[in-house]
């Protein structure tokens, strides 16, 4: 008998003629990274604007943790295209982020678990914080130096007419 629309309370006696659904996709060529024990997973993808590669750019991520941890480093590159993603196993704590190569086209982003992130773009030297799967204090651009703050208002000015240079006090 052909199978029926909806499906029926009871089985059918004999198989369907119709194929079931298609299988789920191939498996990728390469095992999904598991990371284990007291560590998570975090992706940083590669990008090079050019498209052949870092050349000689890596980044390198380092543990700021070794009285912790030992000294625990991760490094890699994109040996060639315009994008490639490694997955590095990191425990919780303070680490740093290096891409010496002073060169605007290579750029990354750096993800975690929960879909928190920092991008960059080389020359890179700076820090983060990791937990339970989560960036925090992600990098930031190098602070400005500014001069002290002014000295607080008067309510009136204390000079008839302004100064020609600026003077130390109000």
């Amino acid at each position: 008998p052909l199978p029926t629309t909806p499906p029926s309370p009871l089985p059918s006696p004999l198989p369907t003629v119709l194929p079931s659904p298609l299988p789920s996709p191939l498996p990728t060529p390469v095992p999904s990274p598991n990371c284990g024990g007291d560590t998570y997973m975090y992706k940083i993808v590669m990008y090079d604007e050019e498209g052949d590669g870092w050349g000689d750019g890596k980044f390198v991520v380092s543990s700021m943790n070794s009285s912790q941890h030992g000294n625990v480093s991760y490094s890699g590159t994109l040996e060639s295209g315009d994008k490639g993603i490694t997955y590095l196993c990191l425990f919780d704590g303070m680490w740093s982020i290096t891409i010496a190569e002073d060169d605007s086209t290579i750029s990354f982003e750096f993800d975690d678990e929960f879909g928190g992130n920092f991008r960059g773009v080389a020359p890179v030297d700076d820090t983060f914080r990791t937990a339970e799967g989560e960036l925090y204090g992600q990098p930031s651009p190098a602070p400005t130096v500014s001069r002290l703050p002014s000295p607080v208002p008067t309510p009136v000015p204390t000079t008839p007419l302004p100064s020609a240079l600026p003077t130390a006090k109000p």
